[in-house]
C-alpha cells in the first residue's frame, strides 16, 4: 500500500472581502474575520491530485492511502465530512492553540514531528498559502525528511507505482518520473478545485470522526534549523541580433545562410 499525506491549511475566503476592509491595510490587518474558512485553493489542487491517483491505482490493484493533515485550532465539521464523502481516508487535525499563519519554520517543523511517528510514501501540499504566500514550508520539510522537493508542480498521474510529474520552469514545462519519497508543492495546476461530494457520499460519512492531536513541545523541536539569509533573482536577459534585408525572403535567406554556418 502506499500512503500518501495532504497538508492543507483553513484559510479565510477572500472573495467576499469587502473592499473597505482593504482600506487601512499598510496600518492595520485587513478586517476580514467575518469572512467564510475554506481550503486553500493551492491544497485543494493537492487533495484533488491525491485523490486522481487513488482513483489510478485503485484499477491496477495497488492501493493508496489518503490522510489529509491540518493545524488549527480547530477544523469546521463541513469541512472534514465533506474530505471524508470525496474519498479521503484519515483526516488528522494537529491542535494548536495559538494561529499559525506565516510560521513556515513552526509548521515544517509540526509536519516533520507527525510523519517521523507514520510513514508516507509522498507527501502533497499547495506552494504556498493564499493570504500569507511565503512558500517556505515545502523547502524546509524537504531538509528536514532529507526527501526531494519538486515545486510548481502543474499535473501528476500515477503510473506503475511511480508519479509521472509536469511542472512549471519559467517559460516552459518540465517532465519526470519521481521515485518515492518526495515533497510535490502545487502551484496553478490544471486542476485547481477539490471535486464536490454529493449528497449521499456525505450521509454515509456523517458518522465519521477526525484524529486529534495536540501540539506540544514534542512537536516542536527546533532541530536543523534553516535561517534565511538573503534573496536574489537572476534577471533573464537577450542577445537580440538583427538582420537586414528588403523583404522577408531576403531575410529569410540570411537568416539560413546563418543556421547552415553553425
Amino acid at each position: 500500500m502506499i500512503r500518501i499525506l495532504i497538508c492543507f491549511a483553513v484559510v479565510h475566503d477572500t472573495e467576499n472581502v469587502l473592499k473597505s476592509d482593504w482600506e487601512n491595510l499598510t496600518s492595520q490587518n485587513p478586517g476580514i474575520e467575518h469572512s467564510n474558512m475554506i481550503i486553500d485553493t493551492y491544497d485543494e489542487s493537492a487533495l484533488e491530485y491525491a485523490l486522481q491517483c487513488k482513483e489510478m491505482a485503485s484499477k491496477v490493484t495497488c492501493p493508496i492511502h489518503l490522510t489529509a493533515l491540518t493545524i488549527g485550532q480547530s477544523l469546521s465539521a463541513t469541512i472534514y465530512q465533506n474530505l471524508f464523502a470525496v474519498g479521503i481516508d484519515r483526516v488528522v487535525l494537529l491542535k494548536e492553540k495559538a494561529p499559525v499563519s506565516f510560521c513556515p519554520s513552526r509548521i515544517s517543523r509540526i509536519i516533520h514531528k507527525f510523519t517521523c511517528d507514520e510513514r508516507f510514501d509522498a507527501i502533497f501540499m499547495g506552494q504556498q498559502n493564499s493570504i500569507t504566500c511565503n512558500g517556505q514550508t515545502g523547502i524546509r520539510l524537504s531538509n528536514l525528511l532529507n526527501v526531494p522537493l519538486i515545486s510548481y508542480v502543474n499535473d501528476v498521474v500515477f503510473i506503475n507505482n511511480k508519479f509521472h510529474v509536469k511542472t512549471k520552469k519559467r517559460l516552459q514545462y518540465t517532465r519526470a518520473v519521481i521515485e518515492q519519497p518526495a515533497i510535490y508543492c502545487f502551484f496553478n495546476a490544471e486542476r485547481s478545485y477539490l471535486r464536490m461530494a454529493t449528497l449521499r457520499e456525505k450521509l454515509k460519512v456523517q458518522s465519521r470522526e477526525i484524529d486529534v492531536f495536540d501540539v506540544d513541545k514534542t512537536f516542536d523541536q527546533q532541530e536543523n534549523e534553516i535561517n534565511l539569509i538573503s534573496l536574489s533573482y537572476n534577471p533573464v536577459t537577450r542577445n537580440c541580433q538583427f538582420i537586414n534585408g528588403q523583404n522577408a525572403g531576403e531575410k529569410a535567406q540570411v537568416l539560413l545562410s546563418l543556421f547552415m554556418k553553425d
